[in-house]
């Protein structure tokens, strides 16, 4: 059983999460016995039918995992894979992938894993919750974590919490804006007593600023990450986050791949599969009320 892995360019940076999706791909297809072909997405967009083919008679790949990095899959990478005529999986896709590509997509419920965050700091007893988004063009989305704008506002009313519109705050990922954005909600009239970040990364970013300020965590305001990053735990407090579990992700897709035979249709569209998320606690969060009914 050989499976073509297909990765996107820049897939060693820390900050994809391709990597760390690439390593539960890895370890199950070490215990099942599966034997990877890895290909830079770049090379495959420059293959012809007749290269693609042979590729596929030669190496005798019977299923395709993409794993996308997080963004919009191309529509030149698309028309590639569907030459192919092989079962395609992605891993850990965006809301569109199963509509804009026709593969079978694993992704994260990202309303309910935010949504869970933030009521996860409400049990703890914070009210005034800031939300810090982050502009990702690479995912071409018209929503945030799973959330329209009108949604993320009604959620916060639902569920008790400050509804001040400066608090919900949709910035790119510059250090710079990192900075202003923080220092203007700590320093401002309204400070919030608890940060909710789009990434660990962003986090990582948020506990800098902090620190500028001697602000301190979690005694002054509560920090919670999204995703699970390496080093969060390395923090100091460790950061509490939505975990969601990338490395789980890789291997159920090799999983599901490896039962193609079972929902493979050639010009039908795959069902879209949820994968598992869950809250790791760590130091970041002050308890203002106990926890309840985690």
């Amino acid at each position: 059983r050989t499976v073509l892995v297909v990765l996107p360019d820049g897939a060693e940076n820390l900050e994809t999460p391709s990597r760390y999706v690439a390593a539960g791909i890895d370890e199950a297809a070490k215990a099942m016995g599966v034997t990877l072909e890895r290909c830079p997405a770049g090379l495959l967009n420059s293959f012809d039918v007749h290269e693609c083919r042979n590729m596929i008679a030669q190496h005798r790949i019977t299923g395709v995992l993409l794993e996308t990095g997080h963004a919009r899959v191309s529509d030149n990478l698309v028309t590639r894979l569907k030459k192919l005529c092989l079962p395609v999986v992605i891993p850990h896709g965006l809301p569109t992938d199963s509509a804009t590509t026709g593969c079978c997509v694993l992704r994260t419920d990202e309303r309910a894993a935010w949504g869970d965050g933030l009521r996860y700091l409400a049990r703890a007893g914070h009210r005034a919750i800031a939300s810090l988004l982050l502009e990702l063009p690479s995912e071409q989305l018209t929503t945030l974590r799973g959330f329209t704008p009108q949604e993320m506002r009604e959620f916060y009313r639902y569920n008790n919490l400050v509804t001040d519109e400066s608090l919900v705050q949709v910035i790119p990922f510059r250090a710079e804006t990192v900075a202003t954005t923080v220092r203007q909600w700590m320093l401002g009239p309204l400070p919030p007593t608890a940060i909710m970040c789009h990434s660990d990364r962003l986090a990582m970013r948020v506990y800098q600023v902090l620190k500028e300020l001697r602000i301190n965590i979690p005694r002054q305001v509560s920090i919670m990450g999204y995703s699970n990053y390496p080093g969060g735990q390395l923090l100091s407090p460790p950061l509490t986050t939505v975990d969601i579990k990338f490395a789980e992700c890789g291997k159920m897709a090799l999983e599901y791949l490896l039962r193609a035979d079972q929902w493979y249709k050639p010009g039908t569209l795959p069902r879209e599969i949820f994968t598992p998320y869950e809250i790791i606690e760590r130091g970041s969060v002050n308890f203002i009320l106990p926890v309840k009914n985690k």
